[in-house]
């Protein structure tokens, strides 16, 4: 599809749609998992980081390793946003330059930063927050990625891409005819470019040349590698789909995830998933995938494609980023970030001095059978239990560190065996010592196993 001429409204951008009128032969996957417009009871905890009134109909998102760097579509600005506070704490305007900012990425102290309303990438320093150099780039960019050592940006109405040098700002433009790049991804050694029309595009990075365009059964919109697969998740072309920014929607289409090889480019798993499937982010653990017809973000296995679990988040999320241990949700509609937490809180089992046991019916098993049916519920694919002992109270360093070590293996095995008594699968436990703490804090917490959650 393509965007026709753009008027103002003095908040946002009214577009019309128009049919590309795209026919391929598309591969064809098995599809399972949650049915399409479904809205599944929330299993995974969320809450909104941000709703400041400085974020207006924002677009994508990106973490310089302290805030998370927000285009802001409507206000022709980026702001910073907090991790832990939500608070807008920096804004950066660009009047020359910024028109409808909408895609952004760091690297190497700089964002990166383009608009859909002008064909320019502008370069900006955090430290100053002035523009170091501006680029010519495509039509109406979508999407920036830093990889490879070179900066991306997917260019949906020229239907190209742009390969930019971060130090000599020299470009290369890769050109995909009626293919209208949404996101971009890297994996295996290649650029992967999610499309409108129903294509996955490959792009060797080093010469900037397209390796294979393969006709996919969906008008993707988002992309990312994990697990040694390609994910692209987008709609089956059941009807016209109604992109970020717009207001009015006629939606019958049915959301889909699916994955693919990266070497034969066949298709595998298939998940059905929502109605319009937008942003998708690997934390490094799982695939992230949300919904923009609704207001739900899914946890899926990279592997296998399960489904495991869902979070709430705003209306219309169409971006996602990974930052300290949480993932951030842009919401177009709303105007917020939602947070979801990567990490469970911490839990401790409390032990007596110089007990390292856990007794069967004991207050301790069963809080480990309890945490285990909520971990269980909770998405997570991993659990680390870390037992620690107190130095003074009694043995020599070498003993309190066994004893910190047994405490560990002690709840990791009881966890184990609460999984395989609820038939519980796909959950790794694994035990470490966290060694002698030096430092008398607390008689009961400094003698304890931590048990976190990993998702």
């Amino acid at each position: 599809m393509k965007f026709l001429n753009a008027r103002r409204d003095g908040s946002r951008s009214l577009r019309a749609l128009c049919g590309v009128g795209v026919t391929t032969v598309a591969l064809v996957v098995a599809a399972t998992g949650v049915a399409d417009g479904a809205q599944p009871t929330p299993t995974i905890a969320s809450k909104v980081l941000s709703s400041d009134p400085h974020l207006s109909g924002q677009g994508q998102v990106a973490f310089d390793g302290k805030n998370y760097w927000v285009a802001n579509y409507e206000d022709d600005n980026i702001v910073a946003v907090s991790p832990t506070t939500g608070a807008v704490v920096r804004t950066i305007e660009d009047n020359l330059n910024f028109d409808y900012p909408w895609g952004i990425a760091y690297a190497s102290g700089k964002l990166y930063v383009c608009n859909f309303e002008n064909d320019v990438l502008d370069v900006i320093s955090v430290q100053t927050g002035l523009s170091l150099h501006t680029v010519n780039i495509g039509s109406n960019c979508y999407s920036v990625l830093y990889a490879d050592g070179y900066v991306w940006t997917a260019n949906e109405y020229s239907s190209t891409v742009t390969r930019i040098n971060p130090t000599t700002y020299d470009t290369a433009t890769i050109t995909m005819p009626e293919t209208h790049p949404f996101s971009l991804a890297y994996g295996g050694g290649l650029i992967w470019v999610a499309t409108s029309t129903t294509s996955l595009v490959s792009i060797n990075p080093a010469t900037g040349t397209v390796v294979r365009t393969v006709p996919i059964a969906l008008n993707n919109y988002g992309v990312a590698f994990a697990g040694g697969k390609v994910w692209v998740a987008g709609t089956k072309p059941t009807a016209p789909s109604v992109r970020p920014r717009l207001r009015t929607r006629v939606n019958t289409a049915a959301g889909e995830v699916a994955s693919f090889s990266p070497t034969t480019y066949v298709a595998g798993t298939s998940v059905s998933l929502g109605v319009e499937p937008y942003a998708i982010t690997f934390d490094g653990s799982d695939l992230w995938v949300s919904d923009y017809y609704a207001p739900r973000t899914y946890a899926l296995s990279p592997t296998t494609g399960a489904v495991l679990g869902n979070a709430v988040t705003g209306s219309e999320p169409n971006f996602s980023s990974v930052g300290l241990q949480q993932l951030i949700v842009s919401n177009y509609g709303d105007s917020t970030l939602s947070e979801i937490a990567l990490t469970s809180p911490t839990s401790s089992v409390l032990f007596a001095d110089g007990v390292s046991q856990i007794k069967a019916g004991s207050g301790a098993a069963k809080q480990i059978t309890a945490l285990a049916h909520s971990l269980s519920t909770g998405g997570y694919t991993a659990i680390t239990v870390t037992g620690y002992c107190y130095s003074t109270k009694q043995g020599t360093t070498a003993q309190n560190i066994t004893l910190a070590n047994q405490r560990a293996t002690a709840v990791a095995d009881d966890l184990k065996a609460a999984f395989k008594a609820a038939h519980v699968t796909g959950i790794s436990v694994s035990a470490k010592g966290g060694g002698v703490l030096t430092k008398y804090r607390n008689p009961a917490l400094d003698r304890r196993a931590d048990i976190v959650g990993i998702r």
